[in-house]
Formats: C-alpha cells, sequence, structure tokens
C-alpha cells in the first residue's frame, strides 16, 4: 500500500460529480425552476403498534423501569440516538480526516432540495462544518469549545485532536458509511417530503452531506487502506506525512464488513429514482460496481471460521448478493451463504453474546433459503434465544453470566432480536423476545447512561419532527443530561459511550468507560435504525 495519501484530485473530482448529480452543472448553473405544487401535508411514519402477546409461563417484564416507556418509546429512542451519534461523528466531532467542500456546491445541493415556493422549513447556513472522509478509531467525546450560544456553528461540537485514535480501521469505515447511507436513505425516502414540498429541507440537506460522506470514505478506503493484495489491512494510521500500516493482517470480519457497506452504497445508486434522483451518480456507480465484484472474488479466498466471522460473513453475502448485475458472483454468494450456514449450526458459543451474534446469523440464513418454520436454522436459532432467556434478570435487565457489555456487545443483542421479531414467527415466544428486548433496551442503554447526553428537543428535531413527539421521553430517557451538563469542564458530545459494567450494588447497568468507539457506536447505531423499522436490515436476494 503506498504511504502516500489519495484524496486531491479524486476528492475533487467526487465533489464535481455530486455537484452534477444535484443538477448543479459544475457549481454555475442555476437549478430549473418547478412549478408550485399542492403543499404536501407533513408525512406519518407509522409507529409500531402494540404487540399481542400471549401469555407467558414466567414474565420477562422489566421490573426497574418507567411506566412511560413502552414500545412506542424504544421506537423513538432508536431513531434519535442514532441520529445524534451520527451527526456529531460525521458534522462536528473532526474525528477524522475532514475536508472542506466547495461552497458553490453546497448553495447549489441547498436549492436543490428546497425547491418549495412557499415559506416553509428551509436549509439554514451552518458554519465551520468538519465533514470526514475517512473516520478514526475512536475519541474522547468531551467538548473542546466552549458553546457560543451560535446553534448553527458546528465547532461548538468538536472534539480535543490530542485525545483521539487516529488509527484507521476497517471497522470504523464500514460502520460509518452504513449508517451514513441507511440515513440518506430515509431522509430522502419519504421521511422529510420531495424537494418540492415546505418542510424537511433541512433533512433532506443531510441526506445529500451523509451520502457525499459515504462516497468518498469509500473511495477513500479502497485507495488509501489496502494492501498489496486488494484486502484491507486491520489498522492504519494517518498523519501530516502521509499513511502508514500499524496492523498489516487482512482479517475476514474486515473484509466482510467492507463488503456490505460498499454493497449499500451500490444499493443507492443502482436505483436513484427511489430517492427523488438527489443520489444520481453514474460514473461512481459503474466505478464501484466494478471495484465490488473484483473484491468479492478476494473475500472468496478466504475461511471465516469462528461464529462472529462465519455471522458477518452470511450477512454480507446477502447484501453483496442483493445488489451485483452479475449472475455467477449472485449464485456463488447464495451458495457460500448456505455452505457458511452448515457451519454455524456446528459451532456453540460459550457466552451468550457469542449466541446473539448466532442466531443473527442462522435467521439470515433461514430467511434466504425460503425453508419452513421447522429449518434446521431457526431451531437452532430458537434454541440459543432460549439460553439467552434463560441468562435473564428480568428484574435488572441484565445478563447473570455477562456483567461488562461493550457498545457492539448490546448491538449484537439488539441485532438478534431485531431477526427473532421479524423473521423467527412462532418458533420463539415473541412476548419474552419483546419484554426482554424493552428491558434490555431501558436498562443497558437508557439507565446506564450509555447515551452520554441529548441535545434539547429544539435542538435537534425540525418543527414538522416535534409533532410526532407527543412525549419528551420519545427523543431522550429523562435521566439522559443535555450536552453542557454531562460532565466535564465544557460538556460531552450526546454519543455512546464505549462499555457499560453491571453493578449488582445498585442492581444496574454503569458507564464503565466513556471513551467513543466509533466502530462499537456506529454498529449499535445501525441496529437502533433497523430495530425501528425505519430502515431495512434485511435486503431483498432475487
Amino acid at each position: 500500500m503506498s504511504k502516500k495519501l489519495l484524496v486531491g484530485a479524486t476528492v475533487m473530482a467526487i465533489v464535481a460529480l455530486i455537484a452534477a448529480a444535484c443538477g448543479g452543472g459544475g457549481g454555475g448553473e442555476s437549478t430549473p425552476e418547478v412549478p408550485a405544487p399542492t403543499p404536501t401535508p407533513t408525512p406519518v411514519v407509522e409507529e409500531p403498534a402494540p404487540v399481542a402477546e400471549a401469555p407467558a409461563e414466567e414474565s420477562f417484564a422489566f421490573q426497574s423501569g418507567l411506566p412511560e416507556f413502552d414500545q412506542a418509546a424504544a421506537f423513538w429512542n432508536s431513531y434519535w440516538y442514532g441520529r445524534y451519534n451520527l451527526g456529531s461523528l460525521t458534522m462536528m466531532s473532526a474525528l477524522g480526516i475532514t475536508f472542506t467542500p466547495d461552497m458553490a456546491m453546497a448553495e447549489q445541493m441547498m436549492k436543490t432540495v428546497d425547491q418549495g415556493p412557499l415559506e416553509g422549513e428551509h436549509v439554514p447556513e451552518v458554519k465551520n462544518p468538519a465533514l470526514v472522509m475517512a473516520v478514526f478509531a475512536g475519541g474522547d467525546p468531551s467538548l473542546a469549545n466552549v458553546n457560543n450560544g451560535d446553534p448553527w456553528d458546528l465547532a461548538n461540537g468538536r472534539w480535543d485532536p490530542s485525545k483521539m485514535d487516529t488509527r484507521l480501521t476497517p471497522g470504523a469505515q464500514a460502520q460509518t458509511i452504513l449508517k451514513e447511507v441507511e440515513w440518506a436513505k430515509f431522509f430522502n425516502g419519504g421521511w422529510a417530503g420531495a424537494p418540492t414540498d415546505d418542510f424537511g429541507a433541512f433533512d433532506r440537506f443531510k441526506g445529500l452531506v451523509l451520502f457525499m460522506e459515504a462516497k468518498m470514505q469509500v473511495d477513500f478506503a479502497l485507495k488509501n487502506l489496502r494492501a498489496d493484495n486488494g484486502l484491507f489491512v486491520a489498522a492504519s494510521r494517518w498523519s501530516d506525512d502521509g499513511m502508514s500500516i500499524v496492523d498489516g493482517r487482512t482479517l475476514p470480519l474486515d473484509q466482510h464488513r467492507m463488503l456490505m457497506a460498499m454493497a449499500d452504497v451500490l444499493s443507492v445508486l443502482n436505483n436513484p429514482q427511489q430517492w427523488h434522483g438527489l443520489y444520481a451518480d453514474e460514473a461512481t456507480r459503474a466505478t464501484l460496481e466494478v471495484a465490488i465484484d473484483d473484491f468479492f472474488v478476494k473475500v472468496t479466498e478466504l475461511q471465516p471460521a469462528t461464529i462472529e466471522e462465519l455471522s458477518w460473513a452470511i450477512r454480507s453475502l446477502a447484501w453483496y448478493a442483493s445488489i451485483t448485475q452479475d449472475a455467477a458472483l449472485k449464485q456463488k454468494a447464495t451458495e457460500l451463504i448456505g455452505q457458511y450456514g452448515d457451519r454455524l449450526l456446528a459451532l456453540e458459543g460459550p457466552s451468550v453474546v457469542d449466541k446473539a451474534i448466532a442466531i443473527r446469523g442462522l435467521v439470515e440464513v433461514h430467511r434466504l433459503s425460503g425453508s419452513s418454520s421447522s429449518s434446521q436454522y431457526l431451531l437452532k436459532a430458537a434454541e440459543a434465544f432460549k439460553e439467552i432467556a434463560n441468562d435473564y434478570e428480568p428484574a435488572t435487565g441484565s445478563f447473570r453470566s455477562q456483567g461488562k457489555l461493550t457498545a457492539h456487545e448490546i448491538g449484537d443483542f439488539l441485532s438478534a432480536f431485531n431477526a427473532l421479531r421479524n423473521w423467527a414467527g412462532d418458533a420463539v415466544d415473541q412476548g419474552q423476545v419483546q419484554e426482554i428486548f424493552l428491558g434490555f433496551f431501558e436498562s443497558a442503554i437508557n439507565l446506564s447512561g450509555l447515551q452520554l447526553s441529548a441535545p434539547p428537543k429544539e435542538m435537534e428535531a425540525a418543527p414538522f419532527e416535534l409533532q410526532r413527539m407527543v412525549k419528551d421521553i420519545y427523543l431522550a430517557y429523562p435521566t439522559i443530561p443535555t450536552p453542557d451538563r454531562a460532565g466535564g469542564e465544557k460538556g460531552i458530545a450526546p454519543v455512546f459511550a464505549s462499555e457499560a459494567t453491571f453493578d449488582p450494588a445498585s442492581g444496574r447497568w454503569v458507564v464503565s468507560d466513556n471513551y467513543f468507539d466509533t466502530e462499537g457506536a456506529m454498529y449499535l447505531s445501525n441496529e437502533l435504525l433497523w430495530e425501528s423499522g425505519l430502515a431495512n436490515g434485511f435486503p431483498t436476494v432475487e
């Protein structure tokens, strides 16, 4: 891998392509006028209906939470926490290699997403954004600047660069790219209306920015973070002198997570009409299509062996099979899913985290195989859930055998519960799944303080979004402080801590490490969005 940082002309080329895709004509042409439409009402997002729960022999309901924390509260907490974490990382913290977009292009993007003829919600002019073309492995989320009172000055959300882990890891890049793409889909997939509507312009603009970052991050990773064999190295480090490899291993887990992230970018580029045409970029689509097929062939030479490697390989191959245009490669991917599923059947994970990870992979094989409710994959997943349920303590929302959890491991449990709720049917007791999900969410994420802070609702939610927030608990659990009151001299960003430990004395989870782990936080954020149902974590493979 070259030690010279490959950006410059590449970045400018991508920026130019995005400007053209947004109708910018290289940044100098005006957006065509659009006839005045009939104003569109604020979209209705269907909140989850109450789950019909058959009486269970044993109640798994959480006994130490708030009565108002119900399914709707978990739904909206999933939405907002993921949004807080992503915005802090990719637009404010400067936790990565940053770039400044061309201002003419940014202004054109604003016009493209805001074509409504009537007065309504428009895109504000934000100051000092810190957009990233590659994200660092982690950092101290304590705020570095005193808040100047300007809500549109993103420098208020900066972190201390001296306390950042400047390693560039495939896991951190992949989970961030996935998060950006999934939110880009959501912002311009109906939630925030269309460019001709008089609401949602800022969210539509955020979608454009996030997808721009995702494409640049894929391009950067392909050019700077790979070994000579075309696979991604475990860790590189950026400095003013260029790039250097600090861990040259090419791990199966890293390759599959990057394959999944690249596939998600292509899922948007292959279907630009779904997003009002705002993400259309044929040049990048054609380039990435060749790159991902070539990368997939290299990945097939690896041999995932552990529960985690096999489960992630199954998931990533499903995403790849959903987007590749090469019939032979699609068939190869689906064959491997079956082979890896059979290997996963033969493994027994010693911990409840292992069992959660296995459930996600087993349910995915079951889903894609079109098997009956008695498939061996689903039966094995159901057995694993029973073992998790037997280890779960409803009174405290904890596990008897697992007294410490990382943000990533909390994401593993949510991933398993989400898969079971969507695809396991009556192979498991759905009432138990729901009760454990809600209790674990409230205890491990909310009561623990894993979400370190949350901004005031007026600072984050647009007027059309506030109409849906009929309870304050929807935006944040009441015990979570605002950033300025979360600790430290200047406050703490609204992001996830990296670890929680169960304290037997108090009977609750407590944050044991408030350092921000990029991979873990973005993974947990992704699982929250997929859990909410506002994005689809189960791609269709035809």
